[in-house]
């Protein structure tokens, strides 16, 4: 079927379009109808978002709750889309920029919104050929997908390096366990903005990618760096003051430590002062059992020397 027919973007408001579930094909229209028709700037969370014409901005959050579906179905239909080189995808920290490729087969060359007219011919098959072009750029001939080299391009760098062969891997792996490459996008920029903050970048706190990547789905974590300021704190005193044979502990903490780490600081007083003269008392009455010399073997740990029970034993002088 060929041809135009002119479709105002007030269905939307219709009770009709919105009285259920949307279809699948209900929702493409939905993203039709939303890309702008000419380039604009948005300020999200007084940050300014610059749009081009044929795309929006468009959480999976937003989608969901407009097209009454799951973030679950909206995110498999949008990788659906992207697969098929209808849409093209680009997801930040605020939220996704999504761009409608061969836009100008549907909004047609000359036409702007609130127009009656449009052209069917000229030079839209030329455009279309263009916007496709610019959607699938770099896929043929590439060692590593485009998914994944824009992945690998904001990867916090570490020192020593990650290997890009093994980190693929890694991801084709995920991918195959049920994880899509906005899931580990999304986790690289947070994971970013998490090493930034924090100043590891260029160290070898960084985790390796293919680690990053790799079954424990480092990934998926929360790598907040607003709510977990406190603990960034208490690991960092802790590094500054520690010696040996006792060990630096990564600033970058899983969920567990995270929790202890927090309890460690209410029971300070939530004072880093208090957090810094306990440390500096534990490393100077430390034992040797603490330093190795158990039937273990094995030098405590920052958790152990964290937990609610060696605070006890440091108030108590029987350390």
């Amino acid at each position: 079927m060929a041809g135009w027919i002119k479709l105002h973007r007030g269905i939307a408001d219709h009770w009709l379009w919105s009285s259920e579930p949307f279809s699948k094909g209900q929702a493409w229209v939905d993203l039709i109808l939303n890309a702008g028709h000419t380039d604009r700037k948005i300020s999200i969370k007084s940050t300014v978002v610059e749009l081009k014409r044929g795309q929006q901005a468009r959480s999976e959050i937003t989608l969901s709750k407009t097209w009454k579906w799951s973030r679950g179905k909206v995110r498999r239909f949008l990788e659906q889309l992207e697969k098929d080189g209808m849409i093209a995808q680009e997801t930040g920290h605020l939220t996704s920029v999504i761009s409608i490729c061969n836009y100008e087969a549907f909004q047609g060359d000359g036409t702007t919104d609130g127009t009656t007219g449009g052209t069917t011919g000229g030079t839209t098959g030329g455009q279309q050929a263009v916007h496709k072009q610019e959607c699938n750029k770099g896929k043929e001939g590439n060692k590593y997908c485009d998914e994944f080299e824009n992945i690998w391009a904001i990867y916090p760098k570490r020192k020593g390096g990650s290997n890009k062969k093994k980190t693929y891997s890694a991801c084709l792996a995920r991918i195959k366990e049920g994880s899509t490459w906005v899931d580990m996008k999304v986790g690289t920029e947070k994971y970013l903005a998490f090493c930034e903050k924090e100043g590891s970048i260029g160290t070898n706190f960084v985790k390796m990618a293919a680690t990053f990547f790799g079954p424990d789905q480092h990934f998926s974590q929360d790598w907040s760096t607003d709510t977990d300021q406190d603990v960034i704190d208490v690991v960092s005193i802790y590094n500054e003051e520690v010696v040996e044979p006792f060990r630096p502990v990564e600033i970058v903490v899983d969920d567990n430590r995270v929790t202890n780490t927090k309890a460690f600081f209410y029971l300070m007083g939530k004072s880093n002062d208090k957090v810094r003269e306990y440390f500096k008392y534990f490393f100077g009455s430390a034992t040797d059992w603490h330093k190795g010399n158990n039937n273990a073997g094995i030098v405590v740990s920052y958790d152990y020397i964290i937990s609610k029970k060696t605070v006890q034993q440091v108030v108590e002088g029987s350390l």
